[in-house]
């Protein structure tokens, strides 16, 4: 090996491990969001973070890197593959350079995610982190890296604080905003497993090793590059670490020592000093990182004891605070530098700069938004907003239709989305007794009202005729809305129930899996395939709008007849076990009273040396 070209050797294979740790950031952004949310997302969460990293990639090998590299179609990574290169030194660091900002682009997708996690349709996700990796991100990194820091010289980040971080923080506070909040109940659930999300964060900050050390422009095989590199781990430790300190101190000042607010100091810390880890003073981490403390601290406790506040920002990670606000920060605190170092008209530029560059992308993220909600408008019920607001906040969640149905959320989206769950076991609840319960609560909302006491008694048989006006056929051919001529195909695609028939069907079948997947082998019953003949049951309730007009009524009573009949019988399996559960409960007891009592006749023989 030549000793000149051996720093380009080392170059490439540092630059490649530090893209394959930033790529592990999207497996701390899973966890963190995770653990933040409550078990039944899980799930989804995790899902969606594996499946925006796939959907990123790909968008930015088709279109982000050409518009990274200036709509260069020379560098498309498709010509640098296939061309024969004159350069392969060349050719590889093309490449390399192509894989590290890859994962730069994947990581601004994956921030959007925590600020919509638990309530995001799961096709529009994903169409939005392609736009995000594809169009987004590249058109920031080449305006403000490629223009105004390479060429023109007025703008200066080291690593992304605003490109990557106020970036994809802005596009998270348009979803956030436009999309709209969830119910309060769900708002009000606790993180599910705060551990979990500890873990995420740690591997952030290995991740973070490589999106800052990664950067440097110097040569690693060389005493500067090392020295600098060296630098840049100090002052990205030193900022996360007073970042978190700065939150944990505050937190004991105002009685409020949470640790999802330290764990987002730290990261907010983290973003902060993105923008210029490679300065060789050692107030300037210190300051950066204390004032990204101060003001996650401030957010978090101003959303804790504001309720407005917390309606309006639903941002269950703190997206917004720790990418937007901090990646601001982080950026603007690169005019101080400037200041000194090149006069007053260089730092406003700096500032100006990190303030207008996140407002474009709000904006520009604000259009899509609208356009993909026009584009999915035809096949999805319109819903009003859920607030009472006028003005702006009159826009607060406008474009409900990219998000899931309450009733999605409250059943939770794994079942709802992926019909598998990550905790796989019964939860503390999840008895026989409340199946039963539950299904009970499902008949008694079907049932007239003033038959609920009979029903309860076991003094009627259920029947279409007994539906309350909700479920009627009446009431489920007017929400169609359709003209009988209209063609199968658009009948297929519309919604065939009014919300309450829906949710109803949707509640019951999705009751009916979660019990047989838990107890289906305890309870050892012949009747096979239960679950899929109650599934086909409510299927079958669906086609009636394809039967002849004169039929469709007495259709829709057999079918909806079929669908209580075989969940009345599940309701009488699920009694059963739980009569059988109970009796077990109790012979367990007696056993366990009896056995009491042997041992304290047992004691007091051996007290009187009998035995």
């Amino acid at each position: 090996m030549q000793a000149d070209t051996a720093p380009i050797y080392i170059n490439i294979v540092f630059t490649l491990f530090c893209a394959i740790l930033v790529i592990l950031m999207q497996l701390g952004f899973a966890l963190l969001e995770a653990g933040l949310l409550p078990s039944k997302h899980t799930v989804s969460i995790i899902f969606k973070n594996f499946a925006d990293f796939g959907v990123s990639f790909i968008a930015f090998f088709f279109f982000g890197y050409w518009i990274l590299k200036g709509f260069n179609w020379d560098l498309h990574p498709f010509n640098i593959i296939t061309s024969e290169p004159a350069d392969i030194i060349k050719n590889t660091e093309y490449l390399v350079e192509f894989f590290y900002q890859g994962a730069f682009a994947a990581t601004a997708a994956t921030i959007c995610s925590g600020a919509i996690a638990g309530r995001m349709k799961l096709s529009d996700y994903l169409i939005m982190s392609g736009f995000i990796s594809g169009i987004i991100y590249p058109l920031s990194g080449y305006i403000l890296w490629e223009v105004l820091d390479k060429k023109l010289e007025v703008f200066q980040d080291y690593a992304g604080s605003v490109v990557v971080h106020a970036t994809g923080g802005a596009a998270a506070l348009a979803a956030t905003l436009l999309i709209g909040s969830r119910h309060p109940r769900e708002r009000r659930l606790p993180a599910h497993n705060v551990p979990l999300a500890t873990a995420g964060v740690f591997l952030l900050l290995i991740g973070w090793y490589g999106f800052n050390m990664g950067s440097t422009q110097l040569s690693v095989g060389t005493p500067e590059g090392l020295h600098e590199i060296a630098l840049v781990a100090i002052n990205t430790t030193l900022a996360a670490t007073v970042s978190m300190m700065v939150t944990i101190f505050l937190s004991w000042l105002k009685k409020i020592p949470r640790l999802t607010i330290a764990i987002n100091g730290l990261l907010g810390g983290l973003v902060g000093i993105t923008a210029a880890p490679d300065v060789a003073n050692i107030l300037y981490p210190l300051v950066v990182g204390g004032f990204c403390g101060l003001l996650v601290f401030s957010y978090s406790k101003y959303i804790i004891e504001n309720e407005f506040s917390w309606e309006v920002m639903d941002d269950p990670v703190g997206a917004v605070i720790v990418h937007l606000v901090c990646g601001v920060v982080g950026g603007s605190a690169v005019g101080i530098i400037r200041f000194f170092e090149m006069g007053p008209n260089s730092a406003k530029n700096q500032i100006g700069i990190s303030l207008l560059a996140p407002i474009f992308v709000f904006l520009g993220f604000t259009i899509f938004l609208f356009f993909l909600h026009k584009l999915v408008a035809f096949n999805r019920r319109p819903r009003l907003p859920r607030n009472g607001y006028e003005g702006l906040f009159g826009m607060l969640g406008i474009l409900n239709r990219l998000r899931s149905e309450d009733s999605e959320i409250y059943r939770g989206l794994d079942l709802e989305n992926h019909q598998e769950t990550a905790y796989d076991i019964p939860g503390d609840l999840e008895t026989p007794r409340l199946f039963q319960q539950r299904i009970d609560v499902l008949f008694i909302q079907y049932i007239q009202k003033e038959k609920k006491n009979e029903f309860l008694a076991g003094k009627m048989t259920l029947s279409i005729r007994y539906a309350r006006s909700n479920f009627t056929y009446n009431k489920a051919a007017k929400a169609r809305n359709l003209p009988d001529e209209a063609n199968r195909k658009i009948k297929a695609n519309h919604i065939p129930f009014d919300v309450a028939l829906e949710s109803w069907l949707v509640e019951a079948s999705s009751l009916v899996e979660r019990y047989f997947k838990l107890y289906g082998d305890v309870i050892n019953i012949r009747e096979e395939n239960l679950v899929e003949n109650f599934k086909n049951a409510i299927r079958a309730v669906e086609q009636y709008p394809f039967q002849p007009k004169k039929d469709r009524e007495n259709f829709f009573n057999q079918k909806m007849n079929e669908v209580i009949k075989q969940l009345w019988h599940i309701r009488t399996i699920a009694s059963t076990h739980n009569e059988l559960t109970q009796e077990s409960v109790e012979k367990l007891t007696y056993m366990s009273n009896e056995i009491s009592k042997l041992k304290r006749v047992i004691r007091v023989l051996k007290d009187k040396n009998i035995i």
